[in-house]
């Protein structure tokens, strides 16, 4: 448990900065978030009309806007 969440996240900053991340490792990362993001079944495999409604809710997701769900052992955000 955090006993002190201001000072993990300064922590968490100040290692950021020491060890900042390359593009290709910034790609990398978000292409394995939105493969996540697809398995877990968030994004839905429906086509889309437009992509940006599919880059929005990607978005949506990656800063934590999960829509409520359905179901016994969902939980919503």
């Amino acid at each position: 448990m955090v006993k002190n969440p201001e000072l993990l996240e300064r922590a968490e900053l100040e290692y950021q900065r020491q060890h900042p991340l390359t593009l290709e490792e910034k790609y990398k990362l978000l292409e394995d978030m939105y493969q996540f993001a697809l398995s877990m079944g968030r994004l839905g495999e429906k086509k889309y009309n437009d992509e940006s409604d599919h880059t929005v809710r990607f978005v949506e997701f990656l800063h934590g806007n999960i829509p409520k769900t359905s179901g016994s052992n969902c939980t919503s955000a």
